[in-house]
């Protein structure tokens, strides 16, 4: 299994985890309840491979590689390690842990974090690695 899969599988873990001690507290109406279910399905299904991409075009990794690099903030010019202290930064400022205790916020910055991830992995793929 590869990290980007470890990755979702823990997201995924964690968003459940934390959706049920939500949940126990006070009971979701049927209008929560469906925009959580809608919001599961857009964010949770399918792989990895088959997410979706920016504008919801569901091409996965066939995208504009410079939407990725968009992401990152990034030039389509720069190399894998620029690309990966960038990753790491992001997710660093961008971590869901950092977000309070609201559950919207909380879900925005995973969401956002699964896209930063997202980005960097499939410039990964595509990328040479410099020799050094």
């Amino acid at each position: 299994m590869g990290i980007q899969q470890r990755l979702l599988r823990l997201t995924r873990s964690w968003f459940q985890d934390f959706w049920n001690q939500a949940t126990k507290e006070e009971p979701l109406s049927e209008e929560e309840e469906r925009l959580f279910q809608e919001a599961w399905e857009r964010d949770f299904s399918g792989s990895p491979s088959s997410a979706k991409g920016p504008g919801g075009t569901g091409t996965g990794g066939r995208q504009n590689m410079d939407s990725y690099y968009q992401r990152l903030g990034l030039s389509p010019k720069a190399d894998l390690p620029s690309v990966k202290r960038a990753w790491k930064n992001l997710l660093r400022q961008h971590h869901p842990d950092r977000a309070g205790s609201d559950p919207e916020a909380i879900a925005q910055a995973t969401h956002l974090c699964q896209e930063i991830t997202e980005a960097y992995f499939e410039i990964r793929k595509h990328v040479q690695p410099s020799t050094e």
